[in-house]
């Protein structure tokens, strides 16, 4: 899933650079973290795409930012692993970071991912996987 081990210090420096590097860090907040983490409260499922292949996602987020990610094989992947860690939503003005800290189930020796969101609606989450060896993820989210 990616190298490296990752923090949410060093995820949250990331996620400072690339906002001030592609959009200043003049944007005004919209409501506090904790109606952003709110907002954000449900099951989404969706996909990843790292070394491994095509991968399929769940993050189960508690109002609190508390979220459980995990990670399960889909038809066009090429493994076979199953997993899930402990993650937490991270807002940095307008932009939310999902944060791994801590695995609950790990398969092997896959590392965890940590998640940039470039577009959210009520509905949707597309961004980045902070990972070397990986893309961009998608989720919706279940009604």
């Amino acid at each position: 899933m990616g190298g490296g081990r990752p923090g949410v210090r060093w995820f949250v420096v990331v996620v400072l650079c690339v906002i001030g590097v592609l959009s200043g860090c003049t944007r005004s907040v919209s409501g506090t973290a904790v109606d952003q983490k709110e907002a954000i409260a449900g099951v989404w499922t969706g996909t990843y795409s790292c070394t491994q292949g095509e991968t399929g996602l769940r993050l189960a987020i508690e109002p609190s930012g508390k979220i459980e990610f995990s990670f399960y094989p889909v038809n066009s992947g090429s493994h076979s692993a199953t997993g899930k860690y402990q993650a937490e939503a991270v807002f940095i003005i307008d932009t939310l970071g999902i944060a791994a800290k801590r695995w609950i189930e790990r398969p092997g020796r896959y590392d965890m991912v940590n998640l940039l969101v470039r577009e959210r609606t009520a509905t949707t989450m597309r961004g980045e996987v902070l990972s070397r060896g990986c893309t961009t993820f998608s989720v919706s989210r279940n009604r």
